[in-house]
């Protein structure tokens, strides 16, 4: 068996997600949408001793994170308003030290990995419909337990399912054709 450490990052900056990737991090692509501005920011956290990334709309959070250590980052993204926005959800690790959170818009990954032992938090924020949005990219530093000095590198593009059941880069290029873009990619709205 191989276990796999990983950490997230989140972020609405085309230009820091290819950054990540020129120094090792695998690029995942567009992870949900977010919109452009709303009264619900969703706060970004960096821990310099453990290299977690934390994310939460909670300012109590991030105000008592920063107090102990973490460096606040500011606003990553904002969450949508609405309840019937996708939700995005939150889960705890409680036997890692590092990537101890995870962000899901899958139902079926929360709950599975509840299963596993994760602590559900539930909707951690919501994301945005397709019209009022801003993609937010996911990036994700692997090391495995067979070479935990040498870095996971893969590259991945940024990508759509289009009307015509084809995933696409973001040139446009087709990446697959016949595709159920809706099983696909349940985690996009």
């Amino acid at each position: 068996r191989v276990l796999f450490r990983s950490e997230h990052l989140f972020t609405q900056s085309f230009d820091e997600y290819n950054s990540l990737a020129r120094i090792g991090w695998k690029q995942e692509g567009l992870a949900w949408n977010s919109p452009k501005s709303s009264n619900t920011p969703v706060y970004r956290l960096y821990n310099p001793y453990s290299g977690d990334h934390h994310y939460t709309t909670s300012w109590s959070e991030y105000d008592n994170l920063g107090r102990i250590g973490w460096n606040q980052e500011g606003v990553g993204f904002y969450s949508a308003e609405s309840s019937d926005r996708k939700p995005v959800y939150r889960l705890f690790n409680p036997y890692e030290q590092v990537g101890t959170h995870l962000l899901t818009t899958s139902a079926s990954e929360y709950e599975s990995l509840a299963g596993a032992g994760w602590v559900q938090e539930g909707v951690a924020f919501r994301a945005a419909h397709a019209h009022d949005w801003q993609p937010v990219y996911q990036s994700v530093w692997v090391q495995d337990s067979a070479a935990w000095d040498e870095p996971t590198y893969s590259t991945v593009v940024k990508y759509r399912c289009s009307g015509s059941n084809e995933v696409v880069d973001e040139h446009g290029n087709v990446i697959k054709q016949h595709v159920d873009c809706g099983e696909l990619f349940d985690s996009l709205d």
